[in-house]
Formats: structure tokens, C-alpha cells, sequence
């Protein structure tokens, strides 16, 4: 693979740890919340993903929409800029699943909706680019004049589920195949977040809203140890309803799917970064700068969270965490 120069709003240091910052802080919620049923910033960490997911999506909608002269059959966008947004778009995508294992995201229905659009456009979006990017659609170099396509001049190769070449070699073909499985995976994926979420939304609205019992929801209930007497207590009484606020922050274990998805995109363009061209200067774009603030104030959300994890009492600090029962390995 040629050293192709990439968008440094693409593939720029600041853009690249503000993504790996919001990923990782949303996966360390995810895991915590499984041991606690406090309210978190997973919902507000979700809502500024959401917004940068969007935004790269009508990016790259918007520069291939684009031609890069008057009369030149290129697009403005470039094969590594595309392939590259692509990755990003996906391993983003994949990540908007966390928020909605939560159960403060799940009893915001006006956000659950808006991420399932956003999971959505996103998907259909990343499917287009990357089908066009292996067919060639993409220019080699948009700005000049010779007009030459990809297939006609340098081939780019990526390793992303398999190895996707912009070029028509049978190598490309080949692989291509198995990164549409991979894809065929993933709107399963989103099918099965999107059900869950739309489904049970309102019943988390309610419950929280008005502290009603959250009924009879898809999500598992918390696995809990009960004595004999205390099993038929409840059986007895009206205490057998799921409240909002006893139930686990995290509702599922799917986040381990989530976070495996979208950390393996994000390594996949890691790598394809390195192949590439570094940028002529060092200085920092205004998308750089302000994707590296959105990650700062993320990570110090995140901090935030693990200081309320923790009770302070008589100077001693105590954790504020229990061990569900369906994770124990002893009695």
C-alpha cells in the first residue's frame, strides 16, 4: 500500500484519542454497572457520541455528493479518506449500543430513538462507502488533474474483517466476501439493540418517572440469594415488582459484543493510520481541537463517575459496589 495522505479531521491525533477516550470511558461504565444500580454519565457520554457519530456520517455523505473539479467524474472524497471514515463510522455505530444497556438511556425514550436513527443512517451509510471504495469509486487523488481512477493507478489495501482492496484484483473480491458477512452480523446486531431498546423504553420511562414496577421487560432480572422463608415472603406479597431503582445500571451483557465490535474497527483503522502518509504540519485542525475537548470533558465525566462509586465514612473509603449473584463462582 502507497503512503497515501489522509484528512487530518480523518485520521488526526486529536480526532483518533477522542474516539478511543469516548470508547473506552463508555466500556468501563458499561462493565461497573453491572455491580451497582446508581445513575451514571453513560447517558450524557452516549448523547455526545451520538452527536459526533452523526456528524462524520453527513461528513462523508456531504464530500461524496462532491466533485473535485468542474466537469471531473472524481468525487472530492478520497479512497483512504473514505475507507478510513468508514472504519471510524463503524466502530462508532457499534459503540452507540452501550448506552442503550443502560437503564438511565433506556427511561430517555426521546434518546433511545435518536441513537437508533443515528445506528441506522450510519449503517446504511457505511455499507454505501465501503461498497463503492471496493469497486473502485474512489479517486486517488481528487485535486489533480489527470483525473485517474484508483483501479487505473495505486491500490489500497485495509484489514478490516478481511483484507478490502479498492482495486479489481481477485484478492479484492475474495475478501470483500467476508467483510459483507461481517456486515450481515452487525445489522443483526443492530436489530436486536434497536428491538430491545424500542421496546422497553417506555416501561424505564414510567418506572422511573413515576416509580411504577418496570413490569414484564425483555432484559433479565437481577439474579439475588433468598432464603427459603424469604422466597415465600415475596411470593406472598406484593414485593416480587422490579423496581427502577433497585435494577442493575447495566441491564445486559451484551456491552461484551458492543465493546469488542467497536474497539476491533477502531484497532483495524489504529493500523491503516500507520500505512498512510503523516500530515505535512503538526499543527492542530479546529475539528482536532474540538473533538480532543469533547474527549476531555468525557474522561473527566468518567473520573467523576468512579469518585460516586465510593461512600466516605469516618475517613475510611468504602466501596460502594456489590458482586452480582449470576457472577459468582463459589458458595
Amino acid at each position: 500500500m502507497g503512503k497515501t495522505k489522509i484528512n487530518s479531521d480523518i485520521g488526526g491525533p486529536g480526532i483518533r484519542f477522542a474516539i478511543w477516550a469516548q470508547e473506552i470511558v463508555l466500556i468501563i461504565i458499561s462493565i461497573i454497572g453491572s455491580f451497582h444500580n446508581n445513575a451514571t454519565g453513560v447517558k450524557e457520554i452516549g448523547a455526545g457520541l451520538g452527536i459526533t457519530h452523526i456528524s462524520l456520517a453527513i461528513a462523508l455523505l456531504v464530500e461524496m455528493t462532491k466533485k473535485s473539479e468542474k466537469g471531473s467524474p472524481d468525487r472530492q472524497l478520497s479512497a483512504a479518506d473514505a475507507i478510513l471514515g468508514a472504519m471510524i463510522l463503524d466502530s462508532q455505530n457499534m459503540a452507540l449500543s452501550l448506552p442503550l444497556v443502560a437503564k438511565e438511556t433506556l427511561a430517555s425514550r426521546w434518546q433511545v430513538g435518536a441513537t437508533v436513527f443515528c445506528q441506522a443512517f450510519g449503517l446504511v451509510l457505511l455499507g454505501v462507502v465501503t461498497s463503492l471504495f471496493s469497486s473502485g469509486g474512489f479517486a486517488t487523488n481528487p485535486a489533480s488533474k489527470s483525473n485517474r481512477r484508483y483501479s487505473d493507478c495505486e491500490h489500497i489495501s485495509v484489514a478490516w474483517w478481511g483484507w478490502l482492496n479498492n482495486g479489481a484484483t481477485d484478492k479484492a473480491w475474495s475478501e470483500v466476501d467476508t467483510f459483507w458477512v461481517y456486515y450481515a452480523c452487525r445489522v443483526l446486531i443492530f436489530l436486536q439493540s434497536s428491538f430491545h431498546s424500542l421496546y422497553n423504553t417506555q416501561k424505564f420511562h414510567e418506572a422511573e418517572r413515576y416509580g411504577t414496577s418496570l413490569g414484564d421487560i425483555t432484559f433479565p432480572a437481577p439474579v439475588e440469594k433468598w432464603s427459603a422463608w424469604e422466597l415465600l415472603y415475596r411470593k406472598l406479597s406484593s414485593d416480587t415488582e422490579r423496581k427502577y431503582e433497585k435494577h442493575r445500571t447495566t441491564v445486559s451483557l451484551m456491552y461484551v459484543v458492543y465493546g469488542v465490535f467497536s474497539l476491533g474497527s477502531l484497532a483495524a483503522a489504529e493500523k491503516a493510520f500507520k500505512s498512510f502518509k503523516p500530515q505535512e504540519n503538526d499543527e492542530f485542525s479546529v475539528g482536532q481541537v474540538i473533538a480532543v475537548v469533547v474527549a476531555g470533558v468525557t474522561m473527566l465525566r468518567g473520573l467523576w463517575l468512579l469518585h460516586r462509586m465510593y461512600i466516605y465514612r469516618n475517613g475510611r473509603v468504602t466501596p460502594q459496589l456489590r458482586w452480582p449473584q449470576w457472577l459468582k463462582f463459589w458458595k
